[in-house]
């Protein structure tokens, strides 16, 4: 659904984060340990896979959420907690003029809002200083280029996105499970993190708390 303010755009991505960690929760519990007479119902690989959906159905509203946030902003629309609008060098007849004035970039019918580098020289293009998508972005570049890995990993299934998600993994485990896959590597919990999380709360949570820098609550 289209929406004209920033708040109940955020409101929607809030939303879709939410079910996609109640979905990661319930396919945790849906898991019965393999010594229990009663028969399970959900095995590690279909919690896997679960997980996986999770994350990609949470990047997937982030996507949505950056190009909503994106248009309302081209157009003169600000959330209520930023004092004026961020200038912008173009001026808009409409939201949907908005949309046409961005796709020139990509030559295509869609905008790719994937890639965070390019969502930040998109932002330069049309803000002043690239704001309120710089700062926001910048302070978050690292956890977004890891996401976009383990995004493409999900979804192209490619050798060479194999490859990128296997260097993260090394990175992150310090070697390479046997076996590993998406899901099984957002399942791990991270070291050094008290309370102890799963890297896909952590990045479901990154991804939250960019959203917020761009339109604060």
């Amino acid at each position: 659904m289209v929406h004209l303010k920033h708040e109940l755009v955020l409101h929607d991505f809030r939303n879709y984060m939410k079910q996609s960690g109640k979905l990661a929760i319930a396919a945790r519990q849906w898991i019965i340990p393999s010594n229990s007479l009663v028969r399970p119902r959900f095995t590690p690989l279909h919690r896997n896979i679960l997980i996986e959906l999770a994350f990609l159905r949470s990047y997937l509203a982030w996507e949505r959420f950056l190009e909503e946030a994106f248009i309302l902003f081209l157009i003169g629309k600000k959330p209520r907690r930023r004092r004026r609008p961020p200038r912008c060098f173009v001026t808009p007849k409409s939201r949907q003029h908005a949309f046409q004035l961005i796709l020139p970039e990509t030559g295509r019918s869609y905008i790719d809002w994937d890639n965070p580098e390019i969502v930040r020289i998109r932002a330069k293009r049309f803000f002043a200083n690239g704001e309120p998508f710089e700062s926001a972005l910048t302070s978050h570049l690292y956890l977004f280029q890891e996401i976009q890995v383990i995004r493409n990993a999900i979804a192209h299934r490619s050798l060479t996105s194999e490859e990128k998600f296997h260097r993260l993994v090394r990175d992150k485990l310090t070697y390479l499970p046997a076996n590993v896959s998406v899901g099984s590597f957002l399942e791990t919990t991270m070291t050094g993190i008290n309370p102890p999380i799963t890297y896909l709360d952590y990045y479901l949570d990154g991804i939250s708390r960019t959203a917020e820098l761009i339109v604060p609550l």
